[in-house]
């Protein structure tokens, strides 16, 4: 789960929102709400041969004529999974939204004026979204040359886990379960129900500050960040791609499509 951002060319985004809602009115007419598994399999086909005909009515059955989506490697980043035209941020506590929000006091929200990711089609101030990333980039590579720390946090209690150890000697078993498991995600820096863990790579823990997050108790964990170059390179290919708009004689026509 997370944000996904799309970049997109449109030859005419007004024209086409016009009729992509006239679409999704018919549509909604068509289902009428009902639930999917309650239509029959010859009435589905029959109110999807509706919706085809009515698209090709609206002329609007051949996406490729109304917009093109721009996604391609960085030059600069060729391995990196942001690509120019797409970025990405995971609802946990290692999405650049958090990371930025947690040291930057900002995120890709800010960058391109969506704040509390409220739309889904975003027209960017794009000369303002490249003052704003490299300001990004600026703090972030400062951060991480000076003090090189984040934040992660840990419910008290974790009234998801039916494994709330009551020793310490329980604590060490759900550890080492966790320890000995044989496909570990995140590449072994993750967060679970149990607990917080970095199991490949050695974190050092800075501070255990109590707290509250979303009006319940939680352990603010302040720990040596690793990998920040990482949503610094993502932040320079955000930065590529605004410049690669910035460049195109017909910068107007390209929206951000905002997923989450």
């Amino acid at each position: 789960m997370g944000l996904d951002i799309y970049l997109y060319k449109y030859a005419d985004f007004e024209n086409t929102r016009m009729k992509e809602k006239q679409y999704e009115k018919y549509s909604d007419s068509l289902w009428k709400g009902r639930p999917y598994a309650n239509i029959s399999n010859e009435e589905r086909e029959e109110i999807k041969k509706k919706e085809l005909e009515f698209k090709i009515s609206l002329g609007i059955d051949n996406e490729a004529s109304l917009y093109e989506k721009i996604e391609s490697p960085s030059l600069i980043h060729p391995n990196h999974m942001f690509q120019v035209g797409y970025f990405r941020s995971s609802y946990n506590d290692g999405g650049i939204n958090r990371i930025l929000e947690t040291i930057c006091k900002k995120s890709l929200s800010d960058v391109f004026q969506n704040l509390n990711d409220e739309m889904y089609y975003v027209k960017p101030n794009w000369e303002n979204a490249l003052r704003v990333v490299d300001d990004l980039i600026t703090k972030l590579s400062n951060h991480m040359k000076e003090i090189n720390v984040t934040i992660s946090a840990i419910d008290m209690p974790a009234t998801t886990s039916e494994k709330l150890p009551t020793s310490t000697s329980e604590a060490l078993v759900l550890y080492i379960e966790e320890f000995l498991r044989e496909k570990l995600p995140f590449d072994g820096a993750y967060s679970n129900s149990v607990g917080l863990f970095s199991l490949k790579s050695s974190q050092r823990v800075k501070a255990f500050i109590p707290g509250i997050k979303y009006n319940r108790p939680c352990i603010f964990i302040v720990h040596e960040a690793e990998g920040l170059h990482w949503y610094i390179e993502a932040l320079e290919i955000v930065k590529e791609t605004i410049e690669y708009v910035l460049a195109q004689p017909d910068r107007e026509k390209y929206y951000l499509h905002w997923s989450g």
